[in-house]
């Protein structure tokens, strides 16, 4: 079979990769959450430690809330508030950065929260059965049922967009709600593994990961896809416009620069492969290794360079282009998408094509690395180009 190689040259040389390193940031034992908002970053561990920066993770400080059940599962944080879930006393709220601490779990009758999310006026906790998920609408002095939909009450995750809020379930799949959790619809076309650890989103996009690999849907979970890859035991996702990041407990962190088309093992210089949750401060993505602590690396450092292209796939020629190519290797498709490094869509059609080539004329876009993202037979499928 003849194979044509695309070489796409990113903002990094070779050499650069070479060197690229994980770097310590927080010493601890086992890290099961990290959640960030803007500049702040807070992480939970097993000795109920909060590690958090303010400055997208510059520096850290680590605080000790003292708790006799010291595993924290689930965090939230939005400036100087943080957010903790614990596995039996409930949740505790800091409005200071860490510094004072209180018991806000009235009315929560599970105290087994493995999830938070901070939306709008309300925090949501998602827990691990009976009760489901609960809302407050201050903060946590008191809390409320909120089931009605909710056909698995067993949470493992949350994520939120403009419109939506997500919950991933231990065997329910995913279920969505667009009026802050009065009611769930489950969101399941497509998810051949229903039970879901994690959840990232990026607008209307969603990534699911399972123990049977990872999902995603570009329609706000009406449909889904699972990427092609052999990524297994996914406990923890991470995104960034087109940078997708896995941990894999087994395998370690896996990178993806193409929305999850294709992946990359990205573990060098961590102490072990048995990773756990994983999440993004600014440019940097974060880590906890089993056993090991938190681990820092930059986004850059971690983007693929090659993109291979197979005669009997969808094929962009010419790459690099001025603006104008062709994609040919189909008979028809339903949407195509380009977005930039940024994870920015900067052009979006529908097409029918009857000899399997389309031509697209895209002369106003800047010079630059762009993804193409089209829908095909109920897949999705990813390709670089590279406009000069």
């Amino acid at each position: 079979m003849r194979k044509i190689t695309v070489i796409i040259f990113l903002l990094f040389s070779l050499s650069n990769v070479l060197k690229a390193q994980w770097e310590l940031k927080a010493y601890g034992t086992n890290i099961y959450c990290i959640a960030s908002n803007g500049n702040s970053t807070a992480v939970g561990s097993d000795n109920a430690i909060v590690h958090y920066s303010s400055n997208l993770g510059l520096s850290w400080t680590d605080i000790d809330i003292q708790l006799t059940q010291r595993d924290l599962f689930g965090i939230a944080v939005d400036g100087p508030k943080i957010v903790v879930g614990t596995s039996g006393f409930g949740v505790y709220l800091s409005l200071d950065s860490g510094d004072n601490w209180t018991w806000r779990s009235y009315g929560l009758s599970n105290p087994f929260v493995k999830s938070l999310l901070i939306k709008g006026p309300y925090l949501l906790a998602g827990t691990n059965g009976v009760g489901g998920m609960f809302r407050s609408a201050n903060e946590g002095k008191t809390w409320s049922t909120i089931i009605k939909g909710l056909t698995n009450t067993l949470i493992n995750s949350m994520a939120s967009n403009d419109s939506n809020i997500f919950a991933a379930t231990n065997g329910g799949g995913v279920f969505s709600s667009s009026d802050y959790g009065d009611n769930w619809t489950p969101v399941n076309v497509g998810l051949t593994d229903t039970i879901i650890y994690s959840l990232a989103i990026n607008g209307s996009t969603l990534y699911a990961g399972s123990l049977t690999g990872v999902f995603k849907s570009t329609d706000n979970g009406r449909n889904w896809v699972k990427l092609n890859s052999s990524i297994k035991n996914v406990y923890s996702l991470a995104v960034k416009g087109n940078y997708v990041f896995a941990s894999s407990f087994g395998s370690g962190v896996l990178s993806s620069s193409n929305a999850g088309s294709s992946w990359q093992k990205v573990t060098e210089n961590l102490p072990t492969v048995y990773t756990q949750a994983i999440g993004i401060s600014g440019d940097y993505v974060l880590v906890g290794v089993n056993g090991s602590g938190l681990w820092m690396r930059p986004i850059n450092e971690m983007v693929s360079s090659v993109d291979v292209v197979t005669a009997n796939e969808i094929g962009v020629f010419p790459n690099p282009n001025h603006g104008n190519f062709r994609i040919k290797g189909f008979n028809n498709f339903d949407r195509i998408s380009i977005y930039n490094l940024h994870g920015v869509k900067v052009y979006e059609s529908t097409f029918m094509s009857a000899n399997g080539c389309v031509e697209l004329n895209q002369y106003n876009l800047p010079v630059g690395v762009y993804t193409l993202e089209f829908y095909s037979n109920d897949n999705l499928i990813h390709k670089k180009i590279v406009i000069n």
